[in-house]
């Protein structure tokens, strides 16, 4: 049977493929304007800071989903280019920022009118700094940055082209950002994440100072930036099974100290996080989950992981009272177990 489309329907159908084909959006989603705001000159052989400006230029409010104790959208809402002043074509940037992709949250509207402001930091290939002066500033390249940012199903598009210097008063101003991040904001600010992600070696030895402070916040944020690294300095060790100690005798041992611990792969380090697995014998304690969850993914050879397992089967035999714990320690026996068997 032929169907016919009456005129209505074939205007109707004639403007929907012009829309689609024209990339044209649904007009009930809004429409947002995208601008890059960033420093004009940023130091050389860090990532690139910048800001994404959107701001609802429509009629209708946008939303977007914020994750729990973020205030803006994570990289999802991103697609980042970067084309340094040598290169021929746009190539895909890792990006980051503090916002959650994914986990709890809410959705939060973005009104007519109204403008929402997120970092991102772009990483850019390694210039070479052979030969520059450290003290006085000296221009590398310049690096074009292209955003396509969406929002609430919206989208938007901006470019923004940003120098680079071996400048020691931009190194230092960018380390002093970080380490503010690591004093002052917490866990979810921007330039937590990117001393977290993006420390130098001045800043991983400010963060080896902090650990002994006397300021368990302060500590845990210094050793997860610590605990995120490659690698660990062996003869760390001792400092950091004191500083174990020190705060599972508080009360207050954050999981990066024991992380950190760990992959000093000291001797020493590693008896100090072990102990706490006798110690939890005499009470509850939060301190043997953070222990249990370290020693999954502690690094180490096949010695040391068959010794952790072994550690954690006799924990396992001698009796855990909380049914928690004693799931956690079997999850982790069979992930040793999987590892063991890689190797």
């Amino acid at each position: 049977m032929r169907h016919h489309l009456t005129p209505c329907w074939k205007l109707w159908l004639f403007a929907l493929a012009n829309t689609i084909c024209s990339g044209q959006e649904d007009p009930s989603l809004g429409k947002v304007t995208l601008q890059i705001d960033a420093a004009d000159q940023q130091p050389v052989g860090m990532p690139l800071i910048i800001h994404a400006r959107f701001q609802n230029v429509g009629e209708t409010p946008i939303s977007w989903w914020r994750g729990v104790g973020r205030e803006v959208p994570g990289t999802h809402s991103f697609h980042v280019e970067t084309k340094h002043q040598e290169d021929t074509e746009w190539r895909v940037a890792v990006v980051t920022n503090h916002g959650a992709d994914e986990g709890s949250g809410h959705i939060v509207k973005l009104l007519p009118g109204d403008s929402l402001l997120v970092p991102l930091a772009v990483s850019v290939r390694p210039q070479s700094v052979a030969g520059h002066d450290p003290k006085s500033p000296v221009y590398v390249t310049s690096i074009s940055v292209r955003v396509k940012g969406s929002l609430g199903g919206t989208g938007a598009t901006a470019e923004k082209q940003i120098s680079i210097y071996h400048d020691p008063r931009l190194f230092t101003e960018r380390q002093v950002q970080m380490l503010g991040g690591l004093f002052t904001e917490g866990f979810s600010s921007f330039w937590y994440h990117v001393a977290r992600n993006h420390a130098d070696p001045v800043i991983l030895d400010a963060c080896y100072r902090l650990a002994e402070i006397d300021n368990s916040s302060v500590v845990n944020a210094a050793c997860d930036v610590l605990s995120r690294q490659p690698s660990i300095p062996e003869e760390r060790g001792m400092d950091f099974a004191r500083i174990v100690r020190k705060w599972a005798a508080a009360g207050d041992l954050g999981a990066p100290v024991i992380t950190t611990a760990l992959a000093t792969k000291s001797e020493v380090a590693r008896k100090a996080a072990l102990e706490l697995l006798v110690e939890s014998k005499k009470g509850p304690n939060i301190s043997v989950f953070r222990v249990v969850d370290a020693l999954r993914w502690s690094p180490g050879d096949k010695e040391w992981l068959q010794r952790v397992r072994s550690e954690l089967e006799s924990f396992r035999q001698g009796g855990i009272r909380d049914a928690r714990l004693a799931d956690d320690v079997s999850r982790v026996i069979q992930e040793l177990d999987q590892r063991l068997a890689k190797q």
